[in-house]
């Protein structure tokens, strides 16, 4: 994959969702630290489009960080979430 393909928006939203992966002290990137960065780097765009689906941003952001803090929970405990493949 080439970073430098991306928009510059999706630059910025990938390296926010690294930062705040790195403050967690989780070891990758995951989709709800992605998702938590796009509901936080643009108001305009994701927060806007789940208001006009009557969304509760508050509850969903809320409900992605938990499940970022589980993830982590999880792999120090070496388990994996339901639906994920045993790593060998």
């Amino acid at each position: 994959m080439n970073f430098n393909q991306f928009t510059i928006k999706s630059q910025e939203v990938i390296q926010q969702a690294q930062q705040l992966t790195q403050e967690m002290g989780h070891q990758q990137i995951e989709p709800e630290h992605l998702f938590v960065s796009m509901l936080e780097h643009d108001p305009d765009v994701t927060p806007y489009l789940l208001k006009k689906l009557n969304v509760n941003i508050g509850l969903i952001s809320d409900i992605a960080k938990n499940n970022s803090i589980r993830i982590q929970s999880l792999a120090q405990k070496n388990l994996q979430p339901p639906g994920q493949p045993r790593k060998s």
